[in-house]
């Protein structure tokens, strides 16, 4: 038996950092691949420093966890797209219009410019045909009735 003992414990945790990746079915990295994830993350670390290679893990996955973050917020505050900005301070209005007319900005503009452009709007069966019965007599393909 060994007079001394080695604490593993800060070196366990860093190897399989939350219990997600456990009930995911992940496996449980070595001190080895530890060492290479660290590495390829930039981060050179002694793989016998049990400490270090806590620290600079933690270091690497809270950097990561940031970075997430930060994408989720702006997620966030990009959902529903339907939703003004909430920079706009109010200067949008979503819904429908007011009730009474009176509250409205300014009324529906109806008049025509050039009322000699106008054509006359001709009745419809709401299936793209004309009525039967409309002036001007049957029913007519779309194409037909193109100018």
């Amino acid at each position: 038996m060994s007079a001394t003992t080695v604490d593993r414990s800060g070196l366990d945790e860093a190897q399989r950092h939350g219990l997600g990746d456990a009930q995911a079915g992940l496996t449980r990295r070595t001190r080895d691949e530890l060492v290479t994830f660290l590495a390829e993350q930039g981060v050179r670390v002694s793989a016998s420093d049990n400490d270090a290679v806590f620290e600079r893990y933690c270091e690497a996955y809270d950097q990561r966890s940031r970075q997430e973050d930060l994408v989720d917020a702006g997620s966030e505050m990009s959902f529903p797209a339907s939703d003004p900005p909430s920079y706009m301070a109010g200067a949008s209005v979503a819904g429908a219009p007011p009730e009474n007319a009176d509250e409205c900005r300014e009324g529906p503009n109806t008049a025509a410019s050039d009322s000699s452009q106008l054509k006359k709007i001709q009745e419809t069966d709401g299936t793209g045909g004309h009525k039967s019965d409309a002036p001007g007599g049957g029913e007519k393909p779309n194409a037909a009735r193109r100018d």
